[in-house]
């Protein structure tokens, strides 16, 4: 499935997240760190500390990976 994700970028943590997208640890994540690699490389600021972008969700129930029901996260994941 491929669900529109928007999220609240956290100022503290940001700069190790774009780290481990730039260094390929996320990349490496099984099943889906690919997947949230090409997810930010399409995200886009919406509003002043929100970030919205596309993604494919990997798992048998939509969402079950990560516990969430909706489609609101907030970075990092």
């Amino acid at each position: 499935m491929i669900y529109k994700v928007k999220a609240k970028i956290i100022e503290d943590t940001i700069g190790e997240f774009y780290r481990k997208l730039a260094d390929g640890t996320v990349a490496k994540q099984r099943p889906d760190g690919e997947e949230i690699t090409a997810s930010m490389k399409r995200a886009v600021l919406t509003a002043p500390g929100v970030a919205e972008w596309y993604e494919k969700c990997f798992c048998p129930t939509p969402l079950i990976m990560s516990g969430r029901r909706n489609t609101t996260s907030t970075l990092p994941i």
